[in-house]
């Protein structure tokens, strides 16, 4: 049974920076974002992870088009996002 779904983006040559800027651009559109559950993001070797889970597939899709695709600078490309089905979410 799908309960919500898991959004992991790695991103070659993300930064701290980069990371800020989209929190400061984001943060408040996500928190009160149909459907969003939870965010995590934090550095890897070479880049960024960001992880999202969302109620549903079509409550990222949407918030992603509204909120991150406007905000791209022209020649910044994002990864693809991995989208996993969840069975189970428990929060604190």
């Amino acid at each position: 049974m799908n309960v919500a779904v898991l959004i992991t983006v790695t991103q070659p040559g993300g930064s701290p920076q980069e990371a800020e800027r989209f929190q400061a651009l984001l943060h408040e559109t996500i928190r009160t974002a149909p459907g969003f559950i939870f965010h995590v993001d934090g550095p890897l070797e070479g880049g960024w992870q960001i992880v999202n889970a969302w109620e549903s597939r079509t409550d990222f899709e949407r918030w992603f088009h509204s909120h991150v695709k406007p905000n791209l600078r022209g020649d910044q490309a994002l990864a693809v996002p991995t989208i996993s089905d969840l069975a189970h979410v428990v929060l604190r």
